[in-house]
Formats: structure tokens, C-alpha cells, sequence
């Protein structure tokens, strides 16, 4: 299995596309409807890699045990072969592939001929695959992987427009946060000035009183001696 199945970069982009989470993808879906037809191909679909498994998204004309159980376990997928490379996987006849001839996918469903573009993000990581296949061996024309390439673009697009719905969301919460810090910052200014305000008011309200008081003694001892001047 590619080291890239397990790069947390890598990992963090696709967390961050929320692709994961949906079980329907409908622009997947049409994309590769007319992807498929097309290229004339048996089936179709997104590959979202990660590595807690492999999550298809978009399935077309795959056998129903796959298009209802879209996550198996990553070591299922063919497709993390394209995950270290960013040129399209094209293999006409899977058996003459000893690497992967052996795979349990292409056992179990006898797929024979693989098409398989990267989805790259603007980072240039591969978080996923738009595949093609084929149940008999097949020998792709530079049209079929140009147009396989076209609609993997379309794919990224969908890819990058959720990473940025993301960062603004980062952005606008990392604000919500700044502007909450802020006024409890304030907040507690104000009390502060508030509490210095009371302190400073109680403080010469009794130095107040503490002058009054000599000066009480002092005019009633004038006075006294004002009157035995008197006398």
C-alpha cells in the first residue's frame, strides 16, 4: 500500500472537503454518468481515499454490492495506487499488472481494464480518484484518458470549492473568536475601571472626613480662646 494512503496532510484535505460525511455526492453522480458514456465505458465512479478505508462516491454501473456498501477497507481499493503519482493510472489489461493482478477487487469483480485519474488539490495531494473500468480488457485511446482527465478537473473543481468553504468557515469562526475574546476583554476593563472608580471616590471620601475632623477640633479651640480674650 502507497505511504501516501497515510499522509496526514493529505489526510487533513480530505477531512476538510466533508466529502467523507455525505453519502450522496450529486455532482459525483452526474459527472460520472457522462463520463461513462462518453467513453463508452462498463462503469464509473469517485474514489475518496482514506485511511479509515475507501469511500466511493458517484457510483455508475457498478455491481450493487458495491454501489450499496460505497466504504470497504483501503486495502480493497485499486485505486490508492494513484495516490503517489499525478499522471492518469491507464492499464488496458489488469492481469499483464503483477502488482495488482492479484487484487482482491479485480478478483472479486473481475475488472480488467483501469482508468484512473488523480484528484489533485491546489497542494498538489491526491485525495481521491475518478475511475473508469472495464470487465474486459480494453486498450484506451489518448482520447478516452483526455476526457477522463476533463472530468477529473470538473471533480477538482468540486474538491476545491469545499476546501475554501472551509477556510471561510475557519476564517469566520476564528473571528467569532477574536470578537468574543475582545469584549470580554472590555468587559473587564470597564469593571476594572469601574472598581478603581469606587476604590478612588471611597479613598478621598475618608481623607475627606479624616481633614474635617483636626480642623472641627482646631476652630472650637479658636473659638474658646477667642471668648477668654473676650473676657
Amino acid at each position: 500500500m502507497p505511504s501516501a494512503v497515510y499522509d496526514e496532510e493529505r489526510l487533513d484535505e480530505l477531512r476538510a472537503t466533508r466529502l467523507l460525511e455525505e453519502d450522496i455526492v450529486e455532482n459525483f453522480d452526474w459527472l460520472t454518468d457522462v463520463a461513462v458514456r462518453e467513453v463508452g465505458a462498463d462503469a464509473g465512479f469517485v474514489s475518496l481515499l482514506s485511511d479509515e478505508g475507501h469511500f466511493l462516491r458517484g457510483c455508475v454501473g457498478m455491481p450493487n454490492e458495491v454501489a450499496n456498501n460505497p466504504h470497504t477497507p483501503i486495502e480493497y481499493s485499486v485505486c490508492a495506487y494513484t495516490l503517489d503519482r499525478t499522471e492518469p493510472l491507464v492499464i488496458g489489461d489488469v492481469e499483464e499488472q503483477p502488482e495488482i493482478a492479484n487484487h482482491p477487487v479485480i478478483k472479486t469483480y473481475d475488472v480488467r481494464g483501469y482508468l484512473g485519474v488523480p484528484l489533485l488539490s491546489s497542494s498538489g495531494r491526491a485525495i481521491g480518484t475518478f475511475c473508469l473500468v472495464e470487465w474486459t480488457p480494453r486498450d484506451w485511446s489518448a482520447s478516452d484518458v483526455e476526457t477522463a482527465r476533463r472530468f477529473a478537473r470538473l471533480a477538482q473543481t468540486e474538491v476545491e470549492l469545499r476546501l475554501e468553504l472551509h477556510k471561510r468557515e475557519e476564517l469566520e469562526t476564528h473571528l467569532e473568536e477574536r470578537v468574543a475574546q475582545r469584549t470580554r476583554e472590555l468587559k473587564e476593563a470597564k469593571e476594572e475601571a469601574e472598581a478603581t472608580s469606587r476604590l478612588k471616590s471611597a479613598l478621598l471620601a475618608n481623607m475627606s472626613h479624616e481633614i474635617r475632623t483636626p480642623l472641627t477640633s482646631i476652630i472650637g479651640f479658636a473659638e474658646v480662646i477667642g471668648e477668654d480674650d473676650t473676657a
